[in-house]
């Protein structure tokens, strides 16, 4: 599900299309493959609107309903801050996405 938010509004934004994502997806009886989550465009944060997407990855095929629509989120490797301790410096480690 995506749509041009305001940074204000991002996390009940956030929240809600999350809401509406599982509902959706209890009504198909779809069982999700991992968490939800969601990509923001850059827009948003330097100029506080922009593009947000939110989705839920699943191991089946979903049907379009309302403003729900099937998205490939591509597989990508980022670096993460790592705390061992809270007087070290963070150190850095690969995440990698699921695949889909």
């Amino acid at each position: 599900m995506s749509e041009v938010i305001d940074v204000k509004e991002a996390s009940a934004w956030y929240q809600g299309a999350l809401g509406e994502l599982y509902a959706v997806l209890a009504a198909h009886k779809v069982t999700p493959a991992g968490p939800g989550g969601a990509i923001y465009a850059n827009d948003l944060f330097s100029y506080a609107r922009g593009e947000t997407t939110v989705f839920v990855p699943c191991g089946e095929p979903v049907r379009a309903t309302g403003r729900i629509s099937r998205l490939v989120v591509p597989e990508v490797e980022l670096p993460s801050p790592c705390m061992p301790a809270p007087t070290r410096m963070p150190t850095w480690r690969t995440v990698r996405s699921p695949p889909m």
